[in-house]
């Protein structure tokens, strides 16, 4: 290597470390199952969600570190203070005490800066008698089930429609095409293709009335909304703006892949 050579490659690191060092990192915690267009396998941080936070992250000077984890574990290491967020977080006023979620100017929830809107439908087997009118079930059997942890877990729960184990998304699909569980509560678009991959899309469908449609959101911690608040504000604006305008670009490109 010539001496110029050399000297351009030190100059190219020195930078390098500088910008480094002058960003504020954000450690973001999800899933660590696939759930196809919203995240892929472990082992790779991919897919519609990954994407739009890292974008918004690096809008922002942010530097991301992606932990994957069981969802509740995920969940238990954020309200603890070891990981400063994590996406595809549901709103509620028990998880508003323990985790900051993007406010409007009155201290409401900021429902415009969320990261994606989601409908959890009822999987069931496509001969079921099964009924869900909005509020109730009908014809239960077996129990309806859902991801341990979700919100959609906890409302099943309320309803007693749950059965008295905890049922991971494909093998409640399976249960489910079976006939040996009545229905798996699950984010429509990801149990399509769930149920597409398990090769089970001859024969579980889903009820006509959703379960449950709401926001995902990417809350963060207390504490690092108290040291980074900016930073936080920015980043949420820039996760609205990223879906608004390359979220669907995003949809086609993660539903068509393998």
């Amino acid at each position: 290597m010539t001496g110029a050579k050399l000297l351009l490659l030190i100059t190219f690191l020195c930078v390098f470390s500088l910008n480094t060092q002058g960003q504020d990192v954000i450690s973001i915690c999800y899933e660590e199952q696939t759930f196809k267009p919203f995240i892929f396998g472990k082992g790779e941080h991919r897919g519609l969600l990954v994407d739009l936070t890292r974008e918004a992250a690096l809008a922002v000077n942010l530097q991301v570190e992606y932990t994957r984890l069981p969802w509740k574990r995920c969940v238990a290491q954020f309200y603890n203070g070891s990981i400063d967020a994590v996406f595809g977080m549901i709103w509620s006023e028990a998880r508003d005490s323990k985790a900051t979620f993007p406010k409007a100017l009155d201290g409401s929830l900021d429902s415009q800066r969320h990261i994606w809107t989601s409908i959890y439908s009822v999987f069931v087997k496509k001969d079921t008698d099964l009924v869900w009118n909005g509020l109730e079930f009908k014809n239960l059997r077996y129990g309806v089930s859902a991801p341990s942890g979700y919100i959609a877990y906890d409302k099943l729960i309320e309803l007693e429609a749950i059965p008295d184990m905890n049922i991971v998304a494909a093998q409640g699909f399976r249960l489910v095409s079976q006939g040996r569980l009545d229905g798996y509560v699950f984010e429509q678009l990801a149990g399509e293709q769930l149920a597409k991959k398990l090769n089970l899309s001859d024969e579980i469908t889903v009820l006509p009335i959703p379960f449950l449609s709401t926001n995902w959101y990417v809350p963060v911690s207390n504490e690092f909304y108290q040291h980074h608040a900016d930073k936080a504000e920015q980043f949420w604006t820039e996760i609205k703006t990223l879906r608004e305008t390359k979220s669907q670009e995003l949809l086609n490109k993660y539903l068509s892949s393998p």
